[in-house]
């Protein structure tokens, strides 16, 4: 299911709302021309995303859930720890009883 970039908009705007916006509130934060806004709010509400309950729309478990996908997708977990240090700054392993001591120490 692809959603345009309003939708995330919207959809991003009732996430930040605990209680919920109302309809002109939502318009105002979003800026949006009223029929493709109210295009993009019936489907964000026949997918599920979002609900109306007493005039004020709020975010669904599901809408959050997409949310939450939307912005994490981008984000790639590294498995492989080497990887982040690079070879010049890793030097000698050292044992666990060996005493370090610095290069420069006592000059």
């Amino acid at each position: 299911m692809s959603k345009s970039n309003h939708e995330d908009q919207i959809l991003l705007e009732l996430f930040k709302e605990n209680d919920g916006l109302t309809l002109k509130k939502l318009k105002r934060s979003i800026g949006v021309a009223d029929d493709e806004f109210e295009k993009r709010v019936d489907s964000l509400v026949q997918n599920e995303l979002c609900t109306i309950f007493k005039k004020r729309y709020t975010i669904t478990t599901k809408g959050s859930e997409h949310l939450i996908h939307f912005f994490t997708k981008d984000i790639s977990i590294t498995t492989n720890k080497k990887s982040i240090v690079e070879e010049k700054f890793s030097g000698r392993k050292i044992n666990i009883n060996e005493f370090y001591i610095p290069q420069n120490f006592e000059k």
